[in-house]
């Protein structure tokens, strides 16, 4: 059985826990201190052909920093790309960089706490889906007391610190596993098209909690917006959040025609005092009855509170549509409604649909015909 949030992820276990801060912030502020987010790199379209980031076709490389300070002209900063070291453990790059951003301290191109978008500066680099690559973050010379924070992701899709994609650094004077560390950037190619880490989705903000309860006069059931490009067999669905006590029981419902009249097509009640936590919850449900899901067709999976005590429901924040890529793509965006009645919409205050909440299907993909028509049929 397969843990998914979008259609193009078989297997994608939820949050590890509900981090309040977000990020592991590495830190170089020596000369030659560099750190690795290294992985095989997922196409933004896998079957069409290679891609290429240069500094003549206007390719970058989007990360974050945490609180930096680069102010010395004696400071230079590198993000680029590596191949990885061939026998050289832990993982890393092999110390050449193909293309590259630099960035000379005090001149721009590095701000603190904010979404960097480095555009290369010198070389090139052709990728194919699924390539091996470093993308490296590197202190080449300091001034002064200049220091950059490159942010990864420690509350990731995937345990706190997976052995591939991984991250390493030499920040102690030997190359080390970064601990919950998870890489947290993508490559722009030079026509506009994406690059990443595959499960690993670019968080432009921390995660953030909202509170609702079965009293509110807000919102108070929250979820995703499904549409997947495959026919989907749905066991059950599961849950990342926070609960306020043992009396903090809810509801999690997968709906057809979610934004037009929702169906409630399977409901599971769960018992607070019946799991093992409340304070960080991580669960798993599952339907008496599997339901298929149609290919093409919208959905929601939804938490809803039965009672006045709190449930905290978390949400990821890309805050573009191209940063969203990386979060399972464009087939799931968060959604809401008030007091259990009417329509679901969506729950970005806008049109661009960059958030995810933290709840998920698990099940298994299945092809078109099988069991199941996704499609019509028609004479023409």
């Amino acid at each position: 059985m397969s843990q998914v949030f979008v259609n193009q992820v078989n297997r994608l276990p939820f949050l590890a826990q509900a981090d309040s801060t977000g990020y592991t912030s590495v830190t170089l502020n020596a000369a030659g201190e560099t750190v690795f987010a290294i992985g095989h790199i997922l196409l933004q379209n896998p079957i069409g052909g290679s891609k290429t980031i240069s500094a003549a076709g206007g390719g970058s490389i989007v990360w974050r920093t945490g609180t930096t300070t680069f102010a010395n002209a004696a400071t230079t900063f590198k993000v680029g790309i590596q191949d990885v070291a061939a026998s050289s453990a832990p993982a890393q790059g092999d110390g050449t960089f193909d293309v590259e951003a630099s960035f000379t301290g005090g001149g721009g191109g590095v701000t603190s706490a904010a979404v960097q978008t480095s555009v290369m500066t010198s070389g090139t680099k052709t990728i194919a889906h699924g390539d091996l690559i470093a993308v490296v973050f590197s202190m080449t010379a300091r001034g002064g007391t200049d220091s950059v924070l490159v942010n990864f992701n420690n509350n990731g899709i995937y345990p706190a610190t997976p052995n591939l994609p991984t991250s390493t650094n030499n920040t102690t004077g030997a190359y080390l596993k970064t601990s919950a560390a998870l890489p947290n950037c993508y490559i722009v190619f030079n026509d506009g098209s994406i690059g990443y880490f595959g499960g690993f989705p670019f968080q432009a903000v921390a995660p953030t909690g909202v509170a609702i309860n079965s009293g509110t006069a807000t919102a108070d059931e929250y979820g995703n917006i499904v549409n997947l490009n495959t026919t989907y067999m749905a066991y059950g669905l599961f849950f990342n959040g926070l609960l306020a006590s043992t009396s903090s029981d809810f509801e999690l419902i997968l709906y057809s025609n979610p934004l037009e009249t929702p169906v409630a097509e399977r409901t599971i009640t769960v018992d607070v005092s019946k799991i093992g936590s409340v304070a960080v919850a991580q669960i798993e449900v599952v339907f008496s009855v599997p339901f298929a899901m149609k290919a093409n067709t919208n959905y929601a999976i939804t938490c809803r509170p039965t009672t006045a005590n709190n449930v905290t429901i978390y949400y990821l924040d890309a805050l573009t549509t191209e940063a969203k890529l990386t979060m399972y793509g464009s087939s799931i965006y968060a959604c809401r409604r008030l007091d259990n009645t009417g329509a679901f919409s969506d729950f970005n205050a806008g049109t661009a649909k960059t958030r995810t909440t933290l709840i998920g299907l698990l099940g298994v993909h299945m092809e078109q015909g099988v069991n199941m028509c996704s499609g019509q049929v028609g004479v023409f």
